[in-house]
């Protein structure tokens, strides 16, 4: 089956049609179409391993040092963080399809792939002036104020090549037949607590959140986006973790499930975010009025050990699955850390869609 790739991966793919653009002509950026071959195809013999150290009559070649290097420098890059170790991965793959496309596209017309992509681009309009100035506009606050477009016009037509170069290649991934299939490693994490979204839906995002948390808040706007994108195919589930140097935050969680014995946790999770600089015992009090809450209800709920029980299980929770700052997401198992850009979310939901269609 045909697989779309995501907007991440067409932008990967850019990238990786830029790379093999400035390796073909010589600009001399690294990871370009040399698709994995070296200097023995280049004609070059065989050698002998170089010695780094002898102990006693046993040898430690210099390839054993660099391999161990390298296994340091991606501990060191990784460590147990899967979603950047999957988002290299990614990039990784992305790169070596587009340099396969290139390669047999310019083999099945007997070109090499310089002159396969030179052919390609005489196709394509020209660069134009207006295209170098407005590409020069839009990186203006990145360049010093003296700048005019003719001190770059060098490299922002390099870019430009570089695009064009993305768009020959989106279109020999498009005809071609793609299915990226990278394991994800997942975590098993129950989906229990206050929840939004059919509880039949293919994709779960379970977060563990500090209503104290300055980054919490800025999530709720994302997540209220992804709600409305996937009405249907999304379900978010609540989880309290709240942090030891939040004073207020355990206080504000139990006072959230108390909201949630009463059928109004969204509510009082939104007052409580919205107000997050007034989370003290008497504030927690007001904003449970304000919903509506029932005021002796909640008191006694405030005092319930089951109460404090169900935060402490989240928190529990939150710790086995090595998550260690907020806010933490899990969509159907895979990690993401932090508040990050709504476009981050949609990736990894719309490719666990992508995976649940028949």
């Amino acid at each position: 089956m045909k697989q779309e790739p995501t907007p991440q991966q067409k932008k990967r793919f850019k990238k990786t049609a830029f790379l093999c653009w400035a390796a073909l002509i010589g600009v001399g950026l690294s990871g370009g179409c040399e698709n994995g071959r070296g200097a023995l195809e280049n004609g070059a013999s065989e050698a002998a391993p170089q010695t780094a150290a002898v102990v006693d009559q046993h040898i430690i070649t210099l390839t054993e040092v660099d391999e161990r290097i390298q296994q340091a420098l991606f501990y060191e890059a990784f460590g147990d963080d899967a979603a950047s170790l999957y988002a290299a991965r990614q990039e990784a793959v992305d790169e070596l399809v587009g340099e396969y496309l290139l390669e047999q596209a310019a083999l099945a017309d007997g070109q090499t792939p310089e002159a396969w992509l030179d052919r390609s681009l005489t196709e394509l309009p020209p660069i134009g002036e207006q295209e170098v100035t407005d590409l020069f506009e839009q990186a203006r606050d990145r360049l010093p104020p003296e700048a005019q477009p003719e001190d770059y016009a060098e490299p922002l037509r390099a870019f430009l090549a570089g695009q064009r170069i993305g768009t020959i290649l989106d279109g020999l991934r498009e005809q071609a037949q793609v299915k990226v299939s990278l394991p994800r490693q997942r975590a098993q994490i129950e989906a229990v607590g206050p929840s939004l979204g059919p509880p039949s839906a293919p994709v779960t995002l379970v977060e563990f959140s500090d209503f104290q948390c300055p980054y919490c808040a800025r999530a709720v706007p994302t997540l209220k986006a992804l709600r409305e994108k996937y009405p249907d195919e999304l379900r978010v589930v609540y989880r309290h973790m709240p942090l030891g140097f939040h004073p207020n935050a355990r206080a504000a969680a139990i006072a959230a499930t108390c909201a949630d014995a009463q059928g109004l946790f969204w509510p009082y999770h939104d007052q409580l975010f919205e107000q997050q600089n007034a989370l003290t015992a008497e504030d927690l009090m007001t904003h449970a009025e304000a919903v509506g809450l029932d005021a002796v209800t909640f008191k006694v709920c405030l005092e319930a050990p089951e109460t404090a029980a169900t935060v402490d299980a989240d928190n529990l929770a939150a710790e086995s699955a090595g998550v260690t700052g907020t806010p933490a997401f899990f969509i159907n198992g895979i990690f993401l850390s932090g508040a990050q850009p709504l476009e981050v979310f949609e990736a990894v939901i719309d490719e666990e869609l992508q995976q649940a269609r028949p």
